[in-house]
């Protein structure tokens, strides 16, 4: 298995927007935090900005109290968490592989939804159909949130509504346990 030049994305929701939990999320995961945006513009995609915002941390304050403000923000860096060898049954020509993954960078996103929640991801590299990498970062995502809803996709965006969210998630949840049973 090699890594793949595309990436999985592991998201999860959370019933907050407070900017801590933000903070909190990207020290966890990242030993360096590099903003991908100079400017921040409320709304976000529009051509006629009420708002340019100077920095994430004012950002993350609007985004905090502003409840059906949806946004999406990410950071690039280095995860801290290195995969964990010993404990994944990992073959040694897999290993050469699977240490580029530290090497590579990462983005740690977050998602604000239109209902006063947020979702938070982590896009990593992948050897689909072998997912114990975005497996491995998928659990720790949801250990840290503290959440269960949530769900593994490849390079597709979380969508900004936490209802229609969750129904992926279930959906997910079905389809990937129905797929895990057959293989059996």
């Amino acid at each position: 298995m090699s890594i793949h030049n595309y990436f999985s994305d592991c998201y999860v929701l959370v019933n907050t927007r407070d900017k801590k939990v933000v903070l909190q999320f990207l020290n966890h995961f990242l030993s360096e935090i590099i903003e991908l945006s100079d400017k921040y513009e409320i709304p976000q995609y529009s051509k006629n900005h009420d708002q340019k915002l100077i920095s994430m941390y004012e950002l993350l304050e609007f985004l905090e109290n502003k409840n059906d403000e949806p946004y999406y923000i990410s950071w690039k860096g280095l995860l801290l968490k290195d995969f964990p060898f010993k404990t994944v049954q990992v073959c040694p020509e897999e290993i050469k592989s699977i240490k580029q993954i530290v090497e590579n960078h990462f983005l740690c996103m977050a998602t604000y939804t239109n209902d006063g929640k947020m979702i938070l991801g982590i896009s990593c590299p992948t050897m689909e159909p072998d997912t114990r990498i975005e497996d491995y970062y998928f659990s720790k995502l949801k250990e840290f949130a503290n959440s269960e809803i949530g769900y593994i996709t490849y390079e597709q965006p979380a969508t900004n509504n936490s209802a229609k969210f969750t129904e992926i998630a279930e959906k997910w949840s079905k389809d990937r346990t129905y797929w895990e049973n057959i293989n059996d």
